[in-house]
């Protein structure tokens, strides 16, 4: 790894501040300590003190002094905020914060999100709001036996499918923080779906079987196709046999689609 991604952002990599590092991690990547609750450019470590951005414009700097960061293509899911890290310039998911979620059963999904195709015998329900590293965080559960006759294909959606546009030769990549935890639990996909203002063209993709226990950071990129595409969609979602019965709580942290060429 270099000290910037592919896109202009500057790779970061995060370490406790428990000993020294000083600022360059042997990768190229800045250090950061994150969230530490210190004020000013750097802690003792040498690293960068670091926070996640709170508002979608964030600049470089916070107001602290700390340096501000973002969801990025990263290994460790954080870029430094800017340009080319800006949110509200970057990212095609308007409601990635989540807000609007009321938990319940069904509850109410974050606002301009849906959920589709539950097969017969399994329901969802919100099951809790909270934050990790500084970002929001919603869990969404699903239960019961598919009973339809068929594999089931839920579908997660963040946007509507004519909200983002999008056109052959464009690149995009869609990233999120995730964990899964349960007692039958199956794996998530990541999808970006081209669309014709709403009809289904072509299917992407980004990464796969997703049932990690602890919050991790996930991205991928890929390329749109066809030339009648007008739209993309991104969403998430597991496949579920007839007859399965699924018991399985997923948590998702600030979720991006973002479009670089």
């Amino acid at each position: 790894m270099t000290l910037y991604n592919a896109y202009g952002q500057a790779n970061t990599t995060i370490v406790s501040g428990s000993s020294l590092t000083g600022l360059n991690a042997p990768d190229g990547s800045y250090n950061i300590v994150l969230n530490s609750g210190l004020t000013g450019l750097y802690h003792p470590c040498g690293a960068y003190n670091a926070v996640t951005a709170a508002n979608t414009g964030a600049t470089y700097q916070a107001p602290s002094g700390c340096v501000n960061v973002v969801p990025g293509v990263s290994p460790s899911g954080f870029v430094l905020a800017g340009p080319t890290g800006d949110l509200n310039v970057n990212n095609g998911i308007r409601n990635f914060t989540m807000s609007g979620a009321v938990v319940g059963s069904p509850g109410t999904l974050p606002t301009n999100w849906s959920i589709a195709g539950l097969p017969t015998g399994v329901t969802s329900s919100v099951a809790s709001t909270g934050t990790a590293n500084g970002f929001n965080t919603v869990s969404i559960t699903l239960s019961g036996t598919n009973t339809s006759g068929s594999t089931g294909f839920p579908v997660l959606a963040f946007e509507a499918s004519t909200t983002i546009p999008g056109v052959k030769g464009q690149t995009w990549s869609g990233s999120l923080f995730f964990s899964s935890s349960g007692t039958s639990q199956f794996g998530w996909q990541y999808f970006i779906i081209e669309s014709n203002t709403g009809s289904f063209l072509t299917q992407h993709s980004l990464f796969n079987t997703l049932t990690p226990a602890t919050l991790s950071y996930f991205n991928g990129i890929t390329g749109l196709t066809n030339s009648s595409t007008t739209n993309i969609q991104p969403y998430i979602g597991p496949s579920i046999p007839n007859s399965a019965t699924v018991s399985q709580t997923i948590t998702i942290g600030w979720p991006i689609v973002q479009r670089f060429s």
